[in-house]
């Protein structure tokens, strides 16, 4: 009976223990903490903006022309070397052919005209504000040489009743000269006469765009296409016969095609793009800032180009305004087509062997940035002074040293699942969840990150 007795209290213990003892490792478990953490060390930081947009032009230049006929010589092939001016084809003009070049000489002589009338339209406002100028000039001159005179026959006087008409000639010259001198000094219709300059001015340049494109079209219809730059011919499509309409061209056998190029020219020029960027990143965006571009046909390749032009209009679109940006490749490629898609990442700034962290371990609070390093398994928050970032890292310029142990992200560990619990705002302006991030672009090295665990 003893022994029965004993063994059931032996019992009771140990479910106790084992009780106690589950209790204690689920309840530790449940608490348990993991760090995603990674050491500061120095490197390099690219920050930069990434823009999309298209090639506008490459090193092909593509021969097209508004006649309509038929081709009757084609003076070169692929492969040839041609100069400015060359011939490349003639075409026999149809009635549809004459009727266009008539008018695009109509067009082109009344542009000339309208360049002439500009110009002797400036020349007339020039004349008529030099002779608003001389006149005022010249009086105000007489004022003052008449109060001189005036003033030296009141001195020369010799009786009274003559000092008294001289003084009177003096307040009526200094009158005269006050007078004058207020025309002088008024420019209301000086300030109008050069605003109509102005404006003669501008009228000459639209007049001259007017003019160039009225050339410009008037040379697409004659019957001499002519090579516009130096290069080697390429891509040749055009033949004897070949019948060229402004809507289709056809063969002798009727067969019909889509109008367009009829060769390209290439030369030693280097790619074009134009890319768009946002309001807010344009005023970063100088001349000469180097630039990588990839080019969405040639997956394997990226190039290397500098801006060359800041459209500053910029043009607005479903509300969004956004500027072009002219980047040209640092070399020639012959695989990059117009119309072709790129992407240009524009470096703004690049800082070597600095000190930086991911940038998931920044926090800002009312433009103080913390980040969290991990002593002795245990969090602690640090202020720190950044410098530029990209979208992974950010240089810091002071509060962390080489070697510290920085948070990047936090799990708490559960009896079912582990949580990351690092969701923060990004310094740049977007959220970052467990360690991403989305804002500005830019390329840089990226660090693996080590676990701890702190109970």
């Amino acid at each position: 009976m003893k022994n029965k007795k004993f063994w059931v209290i032996l019992l009771i213990i140990l479910v106790v223990i084992l009780a106690a003892t589950i209790y204690l490792i689920l309840k530790n478990k449940k608490g348990a903490v993991s760090y995603v953490t990674e050491d500061v060390s120095r490197g390099t930081v690219v920050s930069s903006i990434s823009a999309s947009g298209s090639v506008v032009s490459s090193n092909y230049y593509s021969i097209i022309t508004q006649a309509s006929g038929v081709v009757e010589v084609v003076y070169v092939k692929d492969g040839d070397k041609v100069s400015v001016g060359q011939k490349l084809l003639s075409i026999s003009l149809d009635q549809d052919g004459q009727q266009a070049q008539a008018e695009a000489y109509a067009t082109y002589l009344k542009a000339q005209s309208s360049l002439q009338s500009a110009q002797d339209n400036k020349l007339t406002l020039q004349s008529s504000l030099d002779q608003t100028v001389y006149t005022r000039q010249k009086n105000l001159d007489s004022a003052k040489t008449a109060l001189k005179q005036a003033a030296l026959d009141e001195k020369t006087a010799t009786s009274t009743a003559q000092k008294v008409i001289k003084k009177a000639a003096i307040v009526a010259a200094q009158k005269a000269l006050d007078f004058a001198q207020s025309q002088y000094n008024a420019n209301t219709d000086v300030t109008v006469a050069q605003s109509k300059l102005d404006d003669a001015d501008n009228a000459i340049s639209q007049a001259q765009i007017n003019l160039q494109a009225a050339k410009i079209a008037y040379q697409q219809t004659q019957s001499i296409v002519t090579s516009p730059i130096n290069g080697v011919v390429s891509g040749t499509s055009c033949y004897v016969g070949m019948s060229i309409t402004q809507s289709s061209t056809s063969n002798s056998s009727n067969a019909k095609s889509t109008s367009g190029q009829l060769l390209a020219i290439s030369n030693q020029s280097n790619p074009v793009i134009n890319v768009s960027v946002s309001e807010s990143d344009i005023a970063k965006i100088k001349t000469d800032q180097k630039a990588t571009i990839t080019v969405d046909a040639l997956t394997d390749k990226t190039f290397t180009g500098k801006v060359i032009g800041i459209n500053k209009t910029g043009a607005v679109s479903s509300g969004v305004t956004n500027y072009p940006v002219t980047i040209q490749f640092d070399s020639q490629v012959d695989n990059v087509l117009p119309n072709m898609s790129a992407t240009a990442n524009i470096i703004l700034d690049t800082k070597a062997d600095v000190i930086n962290v991911s940038s998931a371990a920044l926090t800002q609070n009312n433009g103080q940035y913390t980040v969290q390093v991990l002593v002795n398994n245990q969090p602690q928050i640090k202020n720190v002074e950044v410098g530029i970032s990209s979208d992974t890292m950010t240089e810091i310029i002071s509060g962390l040293s080489e070697g510290e142990k920085v948070i990047t992200s936090t799990v708490s560990s559960s009896t079912t699942t582990a949580k990351t619990s690092s969701s923060t705002s990004s310094i740049f302006g977007g959220i970052r969840t467990g360690g991403g991030s989305f804002g500005s672009s830019g390329n840089t090295n990226v660090r693996s990150g080590s676990a701890s665990r702190a109970n």
